[in-house]
């Protein structure tokens, strides 16, 4: 019994996964990776809460959004040009925790979390990286 490592790209994968083996006559389709590469559904519910939760955060009034609000109504809405809007301030926060997600989380899984930012904050979207392979040990007997 001789190992072999087999090095696919992910479309080979799917395809492979799909029923269209890319594998030798006789020879047995590869297996998907192993557990250990793969999103754990704890760590997807940890990332939507938290990313839930910057968006009810950003949405709450509060009385100092009241008085924000009232104080551009007498001044013309000048003062958004000078201050801060809260909004913003959670969605930037909001984008720093999906970069950091992706540095720790995702990437090493070859996987890569879409800001919901660039989506218009309707989905969140997780892809595969573009041109990583995900390599797979395949016996031969």
């Amino acid at each position: 019994v001789s190992a072999t490592l087999l090095l696919i790209q992910p479309r080979s994968l799917h395809s492979c996964l799909a029923g269209a083996c890319f594998s030798p006559p006789g020879a047995a389709c590869p297996l998907p990776p192993p557990p250990s590469l793969q999103l754990t559904p704890e760590q997807l519910k940890e990332t939507i809460t938290k990313i839930n939760s910057f968006f009810e955060e950003a949405e709450a009034h509060t009385s100092s959004l009241y008085w924000r609000n009232f104080a551009n109504c007498l001044v013309g809405y000048v003062a958004d040009f000078c201050l801060a809007n809260p909004y913003d301030k959670h969605m930037k926060e909001m984008s720093a925790y999906v970069q950091e997600q992706n540095k720790l989380v995702y990437n090493p899984r070859g996987l890569v979390l879409i800001d919901p930012l660039d989506r218009g904050l309707r989905v969140i979207e997780i892809t595969n990286l573009p041109g990583k392979a995900v390599v797979l040990e395949k016996t031969s007997l």
